[in-house]
């Protein structure tokens, strides 16, 4: 059993020969379900369309969301490096304040 989603028959079920796409295959089929009213087909395509282009803007939306998270993870990493080089930085210059106090009180003393 299958489902049909042509516009001439959205969501009617039908039943298929097992070998109906192989070569040599019959083309038999029969209808399971009755023929829609045409205000019925109308809606349920008009439904479909609304469905396939909103799933066609989400994949592109998606697609623009895993590039900004991308960059925003660089941003991150960078931002990351920039603070361990001012953790450096600020270490570094602790260093110097310390030896440059005791150079002046050692300079104080021997003056």
């Amino acid at each position: 059993m299958k489902t049909s989603w042509t516009d001439l028959n959205p969501g009617r079920r039908f039943a298929i020969c097992p070998k109906y796409k192989q070569i040599g295959g019959c083309k038999y089929y029969v209808w399971i379900d009755p023929p829609m009213c045409d205000r019925s087909r109308n809606i349920i395509s008009g439904l479909l369309r609304k469905i396939n282009k909103y799933e066609d803007e989400l994949k592109k939306y998606g697609v623009e969301l895993k590039k900004c998270e991308d960059e925003l993870k660089k941003c991150e990493d960078d931002l990351k490096k920039c603070e361990e080089q001012l953790i450096k930085k600020g270490s570094r210059e602790k260093w110097l304040w310390i030896a440059l106090t005791i150079a002046m009180f050692l300079v104080y003393l021997f003056v």
